[in-house]
């Protein structure tokens, strides 16, 4: 895992240096070795790790494929807006915490009534979350301004002011003394 997260965190910050790629490359062959060492453990009769023999099944696998998905979509979102509000409409990070917070909040109540409807829509709980999660997802664009230009302009301002001109700094005015002696 830390093959993999590790350069996606930090790579763009260290201008992306061959041991980051390095990283990159190296993270899919050591999952595929994991495996291999986990099947390998048990067929040889010892305890593994992670049970090799819960991804034969294609409800398991398919779950924990969405479940991951999932996870790391809502993980960045998150990221989005908690990078976003400060740096857009100039939130504070209390104003930007307090904005999340009802998302919090409808996580867990989300979480309750899906447990609780479980029984009775079996997998089909995982697909009505899903809606209610793009629902949501739209409603949050729409109040942004997304898909407005203006609108959003205005809640984000001109953008950072560019660099000043590269060469040497102009010249102070002249000190008030000495604009008095030379008859100025």
């Amino acid at each position: 895992m830390v093959l993999l997260v590790f350069p996606l965190v930090q790579g763009r910050e260290l201008g992306w240096p061959s041991w980051t790629l390095a990283m990159l490359g190296s993270s899919g062959p050591v999952l595929a070795g994991f495996t291999a060492y986990q099947v390998r453990r048990r067929r040889a009769g010892a305890t593994p790790l992670i049970e090799p023999g819960v991804f034969a099944c294609r409800g398991y696998a398919s779950g924990v494929a969405f479940s991951v998905a999932f996870v790391a979509s809502m993980g960045g979102i998150v990221l989005i807006f908690n990078v976003l509000l400060p740096a857009g409409p100039g939130f504070t990070p209390w104003h930007a915490a307090l904005t999340t917070a009802p998302w919090a909040a409808g996580a867990f109540a989300g979480s309750a009534a899906g447990g609780m409807s479980m029984a009775r829509l079996g997998r089909r709980v995982l697909h009505t979350g899903l809606l209610v999660e793009a629902a949501g997802l739209l409603a949050v664009a729409f109040a942004l301004g997304f898909g407005l230009p203006r609108r959003a302009r205005e809640m984000t301002g001109p953008g950072p002011a560019p660099d000043p001109a590269p060469g040497p700094a102009p010249d102070p005015a002249p000190a008030p003394a000495a604009a008095a002696r030379s008859g100025a």
